[in-house]
């Protein structure tokens, strides 16, 4: 299925519409990261977190198996929306805490955690958890919001809810020194909204 296949599979939230309306799209920038972490065919991918669903949705489309995790059940409905049901046969859903993740070390191929950042309270005790499941022979993806992503989520949320959009609490600079302390090899680069890290060989 090409991009624009994909795309058109997915029923656009509001906030998908908004941000189309205004030129950005969250689903090319979400393709290309997944194009460019490689991960190993024929595996399950491991999402923390889901949210929305914006990454569930398109790795279904991109005939990924996957196990999605979140802290609660609160956008579980929006995600399923996104997803839609002829999808819904290739995504486990679980409940855990990103700070105590309950799999064994080393023990996971495939992980990503997408703009999920930003609203940990406690994000480089979560990324070591990740870090401590990731086997050494499978890739990690991390991605969040560069500063023009958090000026245009803050636009977003004012608009739709009348508040700014969270930025978290650490830095970018210090998730970026946590996995090239971990990592032989990192790779880096942005898209027009999110700052991407692709990590392996731990």
């Amino acid at each position: 299925m090409d991009l624009q296949s994909v795309k058109l599979s997915i029923p656009p939230s509001d906030s998908d519409k908004l941000l189309n309306e205004w030129g950005y799209n969250l689903f090319d920038e979400y393709f290309k990261m997944i194009n460019a972490a490689g991960f190993a065919e024929k595996e399950k991918i491991f999402d923390f977190a889901t949210g929305s669903g914006r990454m569930v949705s398109l790795l279904t489309r991109l005939n990924y198996k996957v196990i999605t995790a979140d802290i609660n059940k609160q956008q579980r409905d929006d995600a399923i929306k996104r997803i839609t049901h002829d999808y819904l046969h290739d995504v486990k859903f679980i409940l855990l805490n990103l700070e105590s993740i309950p799999f064994k070390k080393n023990s996971l191929l495939n992980i990503e955690s997408v703009n999920t950042i930003h609203h940990l309270d406690h994000p480089i005790t979560c990324i070591n958890d990740l870090i401590r499941i990731h086997s050494p022979n499978g890739k990690l993806l991390i991605a969040d919001f560069n500063e023009k992503g958090f000026d245009v989520m803050d636009k977003l949320h004012q608009t739709r809810y009348g508040e700014l959009h969270p930025r978290g609490n650490s830095s970018w600079t210090e998730i970026q020194e946590l996995i090239h302390a971990s990592y032989q090899s990192v790779r880096e680069f942005e898209t027009t909204l999110n700052n991407v890290l692709i990590a392996g060989q731990k």
